[in-house]
């Protein structure tokens, strides 16, 4: 099943991987992103990976199987590997449009709210929102953003940054290596896009 492999690991994957908690932890900033207090609890499970791979929906998938059932000669009731993990769909949509830009689809799976395109980690009235990313890491969680595209990029951003339009990425950079209210969330990011890390002043800069 190589088209839905190579499809699904497209673009990014947010990681996280479980550490202790302290139970006792509580941060200022805990509740100014809709996170709301309580303590922390050490986690449940060792490892989570979200893998999102812009672009690729439910129609992507049926291509995808269709194609390798009539080029292996395969059942029409043959599943691939992707159709036998599916537990369910989301809807995605932006709130401003019918076609949805990869900041508003990124910003509904981190946030689990629906925003307006170009939206980074930012709800329709452009307020920041928790994302899944920032609340595994207040649970104590270590957490990393790992991506074939710039890590600056509306997809990855929107797990680990707060702005208002997706081509802000020197600000999306500064947030994401924790300039910002809840200070660092993300342990490691492997990705493009170093130059918008780099001072102006620097040769390579953005």
């Amino acid at each position: 099943m190589k088209i839905s492999v190579v499809s699904i690991l497209s673009l990014a994957i947010a990681a996280v991987s479980a550490m202790p908690a302290n139970d006792n932890s509580d941060n200022g900033a805990y509740s100014a992103y809709g996170y709301g207090h309580g303590h922390s609890k050490k986690p449940a499970n060792k490892n989570l990976i979200m893998i999102v791979s812009d672009g690729f929906g439910v129609a992507s998938e049926t291509l995808a199987r269709t194609y390798v059932q009539q080029i292996d000669r395969k059942p029409y009731e043959w599943l691939s590997t992707l159709d036998e993990l599916l537990v369910g769909t989301s809807r995605t949509k932006a709130s401003d449009s019918l076609v949805t830009d990869s900041a508003a689809g990124a910003t509904a799976f981190s946030c689990g709210k629906k925003s307006y395109n170009g939206a980074i980690g930012v709800t329709d009235d452009e307020k920041p929102c928790g994302t899944v990313l920032e609340a595994a890491k207040l649970q104590g969680y270590k957490t990393g953003l790992v991506t074939t595209s710039r890590i600056t990029h509306a997809t990855p951003a929107s797990f680990a940054a707060h702005v208002v339009d997706r081509d802000m990425e020197g600000l999306i950079a500064q947030h994401e290596i924790g300039d910002n209210t809840l200070g660092n969330k993300v342990d490691l990011m492997f990705g493009g896009g170093l130059c918008f890390f780099q001072p102006n002043t620097t040769k390579g800069s953005c």
